[in-house]
């Protein structure tokens, strides 16, 4: 049974338009459901049998912008849909939505934080693909261009099939090494990123073989998104893409988020939409801790920690008994760890994130069966306790 989405897709200088063409050839419903962004406006709906919409309800789905639930009723079964919408997902920090996602005359960045496509049907989605038309003057990484359409083919079968970054071609510099492609505009900050390098190469040193088990990384092409969204420290990885607001404006803001985004090379695998991601995010965090130790940044160290000490005692539980994700997770557990730090030393943690990365089935049950084992029993007991409490920290 196939299903396919196909996005058809013209950019303006801060919006978009859109056909999405849904081909669902042996689904037997006559109502069908999905949600889109709600700053996005449908300008109409139609099908291979007659069929109505409406919006049903507004509503935030896990680490996404606020969308709206559209239901669509037909007279027949619905095999096929194309679905015409417009608009724009614009990141805005005081209101909290959009975040990574933003569209200009010279930076494109749209991907499935935004619901800016379809989402969530009531039938799997087999086969992805975007083209971005009238777009000769554009550049769009990962993409095939049609010189004959001058439009660009996106189709990627990992976890994020539409995440589209595209930029300018008069704009855009690209700064290569031996481990990734950079993307930018500001050309300004040219020498910077080829100085990056070194730092990187550091970082793996560590990890790679020392840390953790020695693993193939895949090249990377790595999209900064400044000047049109600027804010430090923020990052998400595809396979073989690292997508960044800013490398940051100070050093230790530069080597803090790599040593961050680089560990979840290893520091990955528990369940992301409930409180079971403390694990991947505080093993992330505690590598590039270890990582300012291990190199003497002592003051990165202290940075890193400080704010998250500030607000630990603010913050609700890690562990929930509807087992969602709360707020401030991982700064929860980074502290959680701290206090693990602070009665053991730099060994024990480090025993402590193999521990994590090499299960096989990760979640905190068997990371805490997994540290008895290796007897840090006394690990093991912090951790446990704080899970569903607020430890003093004695600091």
């Amino acid at each position: 049974m196939i299903n396919s989405m196909k996005i058809d897709l013209k950019l303006y200088d801060n919006s978009f338009t859109t056909e999405a063409h849904i081909k669902c050839p042996f689904n037997n419903r006559k109502q069908i459901s999905f949600y889109l962004n709600k700053d996005l406006k449908i300008l109409s709906i139609k099908s291979n049998t007659a069929v109505s919409f409406k919006i049903t309800e507004e509503t935030t789905l896990a680490f996404r912008s606020p969308a709206q639930k559209v239901e669509i009723t037909g007279k027949k079964p619905i095999r096929g849909l194309q679905i015409s919408y417009a608009g724009a997902v614009q990141f805005n920090a005081e209101k909290k939505k959009n975040f990574n996602n933003i569209i200009t005359k010279d930076i494109v960045s749209l991907s499935w934080y935004s619901v800016w496509f379809p989402q969530e049907p009531p039938f799997r989605i087999n086969r992805n693909s975007v083209i971005i038309h009238n777009a000769s003057e554009w550049y769009v990484l990962k993409a095939k261009y049609d010189a004959k359409n001058k439009s660009w083919k996106y189709s990627n079968p990992f976890y994020d099939p539409y995440n589209i970054v595209a930029y300018r071609k008069s704009k855009l510099s690209i700064i290569s090494n031996r481990y990734m492609n950079i993307y930018t505009i500001e050309r300004n900050k040219k020498e910077i990123f080829q100085n990056f390098s070194k730092t990187y190469e550091n970082i793996m040193n560590y990890y790679n073989g020392n840390l953790f088990k020695r693993k193939h990384i895949r090249f990377l092409d790595v999209p900064l998104i400044a000047p049109a969204i600027i804010v430090p420290e923020t990052a998400y990885v595809r396979r073989g893409l690292l997508w960044c607001s800013t490398f940051g404006e100070t050093e230790n803001e530069m080597i803090r988020l790599w040593a961050h985004e680089t560990a979840h090379n290893w520091c990955h695998g528990a369940d992301t939409n409930s409180w079971e991601d403390w694990l991947n995010e505080t093993t992330a965090e505690w590598s590039a801790l270890l990582f300012a130790l291990k190199s003497n940044h002592k003051n990165l160290f202290d940075s890193m920690l400080q704010p998250k000490i500030k607000r630990y005692k603010e913050l609700p539980e890690i562990r929930t008994a509807d087992g969602s994700r709360p707020e401030g997770v991982h700064d929860k557990g980074t502290v959680l760890f701290y206090k693990v730090y602070l009665e053991t030393d730099l060994e024990t943690m480090e025993t402590i994130l193999r521990c994590f990365s090499d299960l096989k089935i990760k979640n905190t049950r068997r990371f805490l069966k997994k540290l008895k084992q290796k007897k840090l029993f006394k690990a093991a007991e912090i951790i446990e306790n704080g899970l569903d409490k607020t430890l003093n920290l004695s600091i």
